[in-house]
């Protein structure tokens, strides 16, 4: 597996914007609203949502060798908005419900190819929060987290 990390991210990236709801594979339809940078709705509002935020921000990658080959294993957390309705309808919480639905798109988007392409061993969604209906700001959020896996070697990692 090539063990570059920035295109681990750049794959679970595009596989990010491969939610795509009008294929009839997902329930929602990203339109490539995804960035790599963390903002709100409240801070950037002329970004249509849904929109995803997957900055590059680990928590700190672990290293481990053996032979010529090295393991990384590394966390990135981003999130989701969604628009939510709480002028319109008070008592249901319309972005709660597209909040569970992206649930099930990005585990299925993730299952689909755990390598990203022969970029890494593994990368799996470890962890989903959705925070939906409790404060009527108009905006619903999901934060999940990305773990990654690579194993390479010291040719993997030549220049660009």
């Amino acid at each position: 597996m090539p063990g570059k990390k920035l295109a681990a991210v750049d794959a679970a990236m595009a596989v990010l914007r491969g939610i795509n709801g009008s294929s009839g594979n997902y329930n929602t339809d990203l339109e490539n609203r995804v960035y790599d940078r963390l903002f709100t709705p409240l801070q950037k509002p002329e970004v249509k949502m849904p929109f995803v935020c997957l900055p590059l921000e680990d928590e700190g990658e672990e290293i481990g060798y053996e032979g010529l080959c090295f393991t990384g294993s590394w966390r990135l957390v981003g999130s989701a908005f969604f628009q939510d309705n709480p002028e319109s309808d008070p008592l249901f919480c319309d972005g709660g419900r597209q909040a569970g639905r992206f649930r099930d798109d990005l585990i299925r988007a993730f299952t689909v190819d755990q390598h990203l392409g022969r970029e890494v061993l593994d990368c799996s969604i470890i962890r989903v929060q959705t925070s939906a209906g409790v404060i009527d700001d108009g905006i619903s959020e999901v934060v999940f987290t990305l773990e990654f896996t690579q194993v390479a070697g010291p040719s993997d990692l030549g220049a660009v």
